[in-house]
């Protein structure tokens, strides 16, 4: 089993570009690391029940499954 990747981003930097989100299956693989989408850890974004539904790629993609 692999262990999950916690994205830390720290207030005052923002990253480079803006995400792009992208309607996807969670059995695409990443293009940087190789591994499933849905094994990608979640983002900070939650839905109205504050339930998370994207995941973010290696290069910040934000991806929902």
């Amino acid at each position: 089993m692999i262990a999950p990747t916690v994205l830390i981003l720290i207030p005052g930097q923002e990253p480079e570009r803006d995400p792009e989100i992208v309607r996807t299956s969670g059995e695409c693989r990443c293009k940087d690391c190789g591994d499933l989408y849905r094994r990608h850890p979640w983002s900070c974004h939650r839905s109205w029940d504050e339930t998370p539904y994207l995941h973010v790629l290696c290069d910040l993609t934000l991806v929902k499954l």
